[in-house]
């Protein structure tokens, strides 16, 4: 693979991509933003690789806001893919009326990701690469987070052999140019959406015929500073069931803000129909007896045993647990009577059978100022082990 590399410093790199992002400005011209960009750094290319080599991606999550004409569509997988055509706006991997499929790595990044409202429905689908297919995909996963995460060590083994014949000082030199190209691509909000845009459009779009199918993007979560990744995908590859299917799909809302989603119902791809049961959620037991706090100096966990230990109450006396107690089982008994929300973390409710048992911790959290006596630890909130079993009928 041959590589057009013009060497800049850091600090001339950092000035070079504050010009772009000036220059570039609200600029639609697809074929002017990509020439700009190449001119400026040199020459670029996003380099692509085999997803299932170097992370073993089977399932990719997208949510599907609540859209008119949905709910009679509810049977139908390609009612979760991408907008159509005609109704597809500008995004951060696509330019108008050219969608590309969203998704993320796990549930809750997808989740993140969309500016969802309280109280609405919405839908968090698990979409199936084929495993006997190679999965290509365009990667951009150094950003100036230095998030690392799942795909940062075979990125950096992929671009150190690709350099291998230039020097270290070089390779460095471009690792820092990708990871500013990739910068074009995680800033909030949507003001340079026309410059990555037109980034993914050459590489999605353009390419398509000239070079090895590769119809995916990689790139970092905008919404978390962790090691999340998210995928835009080419409709032609979403598509084609043979090799990406829709498996599962769960109808959700938030109730409050910060709180998980709640799962109303499932549906289950059979054979190219989506089969929908509702949700039961029974809580099973809660272990008030011990419970953890979390010391806010050293974040380690420490276990309280319920009935030995004294607290202080900001402007009261020392009192037993037995108060704490008291304030547990009511802020549980709302909890319980409530539509509680599914820890997407603690289970794989995507899965096709229709009971679960789930093992999770309940954050409780207290108005008052609380201090344990013994330890000295200020008590904002305690964290308790729960069980709950949830059956789709």
């Amino acid at each position: 693979m041959k590589i057009t590399f013009r060497r800049h410093s850091k600090e001339k790199t950092d000035e070079i991509f504050n010009e772009i992002l000036e220059e570039l400005k609200g600029e639609m011209d697809i074929e002017k933003i990509n020439k700009v960009i190449a001119s400026k750094i040199g020459g670029f290319q996003l380099f692509s690789y085999d997803l299932s080599e170097l992370f073993k991606v089977s399932y990719v999550y997208r949510v599907t806001k609540f859209y008119p004409g949905l709910p009679n569509r509810l049977h139908n997988p390609t009612s979760f893919m991408q907008p159509p055509t005609e109704s597809s706006k500008l995004g951060r991997a696509n330019i108008e009326k050219h969608p590309v499929f969203y998704c993320s790595l796990i549930p809750q990044t997808a989740i993140d990701e969309c500016d969802l409202i309280l109280g609405q429905e919405y839908y968090i689908s698990r979409w199936e690469f084929h495993p006997s297919e190679s999965i290509k995909s365009f990667m951009l996963t150094y950003d100036s987070e230095k998030r690392g995460g799942y795909f940062h060590e075979g990125i950096e083994n992929a671009l150190n052999s690709i350099t291998m014949n230039l020097s270290k000082e070089v390779r460095e030199l471009m690792k820092y140019t990708e990871m500013r190209v990739t910068d074009l691509f995680t800033r909030k909000g949507e003001e340079y959406y026309n410059i990555s845009s037109a980034i993914a459009h050459r590489y999605l779009y353009l390419l398509r015929g000239f070079i090895e199918e590769t119809p995916i993007i990689t790139y970092p979560s905008v919404s978390k500073k962790g090691n999340e990744y998210n995928f835009a995908i080419h409709p032609d590859f979403v598509g084609n069931s043979e090799k990406f299917e829709l498996v599962s799909v769960l109808r959700c809302s938030h109730k409050e803000e910060g709180q998980g989603p709640i799962i109303h119902s499932k549906g289950i791809n059979d054979s190219g129909r989506i089969d929908w049961k509702n949700i039961k959620v029974n809580f099973l037991s809660a272990d008030i007896d011990l419970f953890n706090i979390v010391n806010p100096v050293n974040k380690k966990n420490t276990v309280i045993e319920s009935r030995s230990t004294y607290v202080l109450i900001k402007g009261k006396d020392y009192l037993f647990i037995d108060y704490l107690n008291a304030v547990i089982q009511t802020y549980l008994k709302s909890y319980i009577e409530s539509e509680m929300p599914i820890n997407l973390d603690a289970i794989d409710v995507f899965e096709p059978i229709n009971t679960h048992e789930i093992q999770d911790f309940l954050i409780c959290p207290f108005q008052e100022e609380v201090t344990v006596k013994d330890l000295g630890i200020n008590l904002d909130k305690i964290i308790i082990p729960i069980k709950y079993q949830v059956l789709f009928s």
